[in-house]
């Protein structure tokens, strides 16, 4: 049976105003830079606009469905999005603010890859805009995404980061109200990107402290009492600044007074949760955390050796849980969740790490490899009293039936470990992240594997199925403490909507 409610711990509602999207392509997944720069520079002409329909957009190209994995028609439909919300730009009532800018940018990837019996004066021949400009977009497309790993999820992900936080929202609450009714809540999970990936300034249009922590609470105001939200600590921005206690202390509770529940704590972005070998960042990170165990702010880190990483091969490593073991040695009731529980098949230091995918008895040889994330994460929930796991971004459960056995078979051998102070049930809990690559297109195969694990006859999950998908998230959120504080931040609405969701 499927689970009565459900608590989405992992999701993400930024789009490009948010990120230093061209970095991101360009640094951590390999885009030239001259692919990178037109692409976020294109998308950042939209997002200008916060009234273009986009749902519009992308029903015209089918990119709201679901995407057949290394389906290469979806070049041909993300460039008719783009015809249809550049005609969109020039026959919006303010055009005159950014059409100019448009058109100059169209013309431009029209010369560099489009056909040059072709070119045409962008906005005087409206009538076969499309046929040129559709042509030399998916050029620009192919030779940006079809060369790098995962291009086509990495192409779809960039495309989701033109749609608004209010749509994001409203797409995510769709897709679980058919399933869940109202007993489902969302929460999501901030990024602050500027100083690790030495944003310039323009880069991320929408500042972190003065425009992204109040449109978030905001959009919790207005979602029915579905979404919590996460702000993101950046250490390197405090050690930039050059904050002293105090002024950490106050930055930490200026996010808070938004109504955010926690923090994003990210380490591939260039830091750890210790041994950081400037001495200044680690006084940082230890008056971050001591704050937040002093006062029982959760805190949510990302946990496998991959993702944004703003040196690739090698500031993925930071995020290794033998860090977070001396930082938990030192702060040993900070409430922490490893997303990703350690993750499952992953490239670390060229060699493959299996994860929660290990092979073998209790104690193999992949599931006891120094770096396995997936292991160490295990023990440090049955170690300390508020150390929790999410599962998302578990693409490999729902693409490998074999992948999806064994997956099953090692959680069941450590749900069945009994030498530690905690079990492992207590702390396992469900999340999607989406709208990451991987997941971006396929939420309901996603979750139609995890509830199929949690209800196969062939192992005994059943037993632990309410505790991972909600009752471990309401103790790791300390739920009943954050809604009795929240009110006087987001609203008394807002607190009683959320109860009546999950019943508390």
């Amino acid at each position: 049976m499927p689970t009565q409610k459900i608590i989405d711990l992992h999701t993400h509602l930024f789009n490009a105003g948010y990120v230093p999207l061209r970095e991101i392509m360009n640094v951590s997944w390999g885009i030239p830079k001259a692919e990178s720069y037109l692409i976020a520079k294109l998308i950042r002409v939209f997002i200008k606009y916060s009234d273009l329909d986009y749902e519009q957009a992308f029903k015209n190209a089918r990119a709201e469905k679901s995407l057949t994995h290394g389906d290469e028609l979806i070049y041909d439909e993300y460039s008719r999005v783009i015809e249809n919300l550049a005609l969109q730009v020039y026959e919006h009532p303010n055009a005159n603010l950014h059409a100019e800018e448009l058109s100059q940018l169209l013309d431009q990837i029209e010369f560099e890859y489009g056909e040059e019996s072709e070119f045409h004066e962008t906005r005087k021949e409206l009538a076969s805009f499309g046929s040129w400009v559709g042509k030399a977009i998916k050029k620009l497309l192919e030779k940006a995404f079809s060369a790098i790993e995962s291009g086509l999820d990495k192409l779809d992900f960039v495309f989701k980061m033109l749609c608004s936080e209010t749509y994001l929202l409203t797409q995510l609450q769709k897709f679980y109200h058919r399933k869940f009714g109202d007993s489902f809540l969302l929460m999501h999970l901030m990024m602050d990107m500027q100083y690790p990936y030495h944003a310039k300034k323009g880069s991320i249009p929408v500042n972190f402290d003065e425009e992204q922590l109040p449109k978030m609470a905001a959009l919790s105001q207005r979602s029915a009492g579905s979404l919590i939200g996460f702000s993101a600590f950046d250490p390197l921005r405090c050690l930039t600044l050059k904050l002293d206690k105090r002024e950490i202390t106050e930055r930490i509770e200026a996010s808070r007074d938004y109504g955010m529940c926690g923090f994003k704590f990210y380490p591939p972005l260039g830091y750890k949760p210790s041994g950081n070998d400037d001495p200044k960042l680690e006084a940082v990170v230890d008056v971050f955390f001591s704050y937040c165990e002093n006062n029982g702010i959760p805190v949510f880190t990302h946990c496998t050796p991959t993702g944004f990483e703003v040196h690739p091969g090698k500031s993925g490593e930071h995020a290794h849980p033998k860090y977070w073991k001396v930082r938990l040695e030192k702060n040993p009731n900070l409430i922490v969740c490893f997303g990703h529980a350690g993750g499952g098949k992953r490239m670390f230091q060229g060699n493959q790490e299996m994860g929660w995918l290990a092979g073998g008895g209790l104690d193999s040889e992949e599931w006891a490899s120094e770096n396995n994330f997936a292991r160490w994460v295990a023990e440090l929930c049955r170690t300390y009293p508020n150390a929790y796991c999410e599962f998302g971004y578990s693409h490999e459960v729902m693409n490998s039936a074999s992948d999806e056995q064994l997956f099953i078979k090692r959680l069941t051998m450590e749900l069945n470990r009994n030498d530690g102070f905690y079990s492992l049930s207590e702390k396992i809990m469900y999340g999607s992240d989406w709208h990451m690559p991987e997941v971006v297109n396929d939420l309901n195969k996603y979750i139609e594997s995890m509830v199929r694990i949690f209800d196969s006859p062939d192992y005994d999950l059943a037993g632990v199925k309410e505790l991972f998908f909600y009752e471990n998230a309401i103790k790791y959120l300390n739920l009943d403490k954050y809604l009795d504080w929240v009110g006087s931040r987001l609203g008394t609405i807002y607190v009683q909507q959320l109860r009546n969701r999950i019943g508390i």
